[in-house]
């Protein structure tokens, strides 16, 4: 993928569906419902205790992220916590995730 694209991912953890590479509009939708789901989910709304402390552990991180391609990184911006970072590729071809210092 050329450096400066943008891309989208998303992996449903409380609406049906599967993790998927998608364009803007769609990560947005899913972020919307994503975060519906999770809030009822949390306010016991028609869940099990065993899925409301699923919600409660998990939260809504790693669910939406857009992510900018850089050479040797990606910038990535979590869409439903907004929480920034860089994930390193490193040359054993692990990864190094860099907090983004918040200011």
């Amino acid at each position: 993928m050329p450096s400066g694209a943008i891309v989208y991912t998303v992996h449903p953890r409380y609406t049906p569906g599967s993790p998927a590479a998608v364009d803007a509009d769609t990560a947005q939708r899913v972020a919307l419902d994503e975060r519906k789901a999770y809030q009822e989910i949390v306010a016991g709304r028609w869940f099990d205790d065993r899925m409301q402390a699923l919600a409660r552990e998990k939260g809504l991180a790693n669910i939406v992220i857009c992510m900018e391609v850089l050479q040797r990184s990606l910038r990535c911006y979590d869409m439903l916590t907004q929480e920034r970072y860089t994930l390193h590729r490193n040359s054993d071809g692990t990864q190094r995730r860099e907090e983004e210092l918040r200011g």
